[in-house]
């Protein structure tokens, strides 16, 4: 919530409001095993990870991508990351790891989605990195 008074009142309010939900819902369940920890933190027992997933049917009837639709030869390494842009997901690591490789290196990085970290990934980006911001289910999978 950021320091000072907004902070201190917003560290209030979500207290009091977890609390609120706490005492009217029987149970709670994280997407992920950090956010189930996360919960504790309210006093919150989670009743476990529904971890967030992709409907497979709805998966299997698109059409596959290729390399080449990111400017990447077949003999080229394809990394993608699809996530929101946020510290905790890690994409400026893994944008300065794959900056650190040697030029040379056949790799191409495709970065797809948004959040508070897109303008800073889209700075990062190069010749080899692309960035896509937010893709349509379709073309995330």
């Amino acid at each position: 919530m950021g320091g000072g008074i907004i902070g201190k009142v917003g560290d209030m309010y979500e207290h009091f409001a977890a609390g609120y939900i706490r005492k009217r819902v029987k149970g709670f369940f994280g997407v992920s095993k950090q956010c189930a920890n996360w919960l504790k933190h309210f006093k919150i027992h989670n009743a476990g990870v529904l971890y967030n997933c992709a409907n497979l049917e709805a998966i299997e009837k698109i059409s596959p991508a290729s390399k080449s639709d990111y400017n990447c030869k077949d003999d080229e390494t394809l990394i993608v990351f699809a996530a929101r842009l946020i510290p905790e997901k890690g994409v400026l690591k893994l944008i300065d790891a794959f900056n650190a490789l040697p030029q040379d290196t056949a790799a191409k990085l495709v970065v797809a989605g948004t959040g508070a970290l897109f303008d800073e990934v889209s700075q990062k980006a190069g010749d080899r990195i692309a960035v896509k911001g937010a893709l349509p289910f379709e073309q995330v999978i």
